[in-house]
């Protein structure tokens, strides 16, 4: 190694510390979206079972899943739709979103 060599390892690793930080943020983000959207909805459907057979209040039942979202229910010609969506943050706060997810099914109450 040339005298003049010196400090090239402590920059090449700086910098390759910086990339494997920044690409293992991403993967953190796109995991935190993917378990937001996920958990959002299986809120949604439960909620979309509940108002389907009637059973109280499907909101409820959907916020009892998952908390942190929002869920509309409506009802139309036999059928009811639950949508839900819920922000997500990505690695250490600083992109985030919004899950949505939304069911639709045969509303029992309306058969005949």
């Amino acid at each position: 190694m040339k005298r003049c060599d010196h400090g090239y390892v402590t920059v090449e690793h700086a910098i390759g510390f910086l990339a494997v930080t920044a690409v293992i943020g991403v993967i953190v983000a796109v995991a935190q979206a993917g378990l937001t959207g996920a958990s959002l909805c299986q809120a949604v459907r439960e909620g979309a079972r509940a108002a389907s057979i009637g059973q109280g209040d499907p909101q409820a039942a959907a916020s009892a899943a998952y908390a942190p979202g929002s869920y509309a229910v409506s009802r139309a010609d036999g059928w009811v739709s639950v949508t839900g969506t819920a922000p997500y943050r990505g690695a250490a706060g600083w992109v985030g979103g919004v899950a949505r997810c939304s069911v639709t099914t045969i509303d029992e109450g309306a058969l005949p």
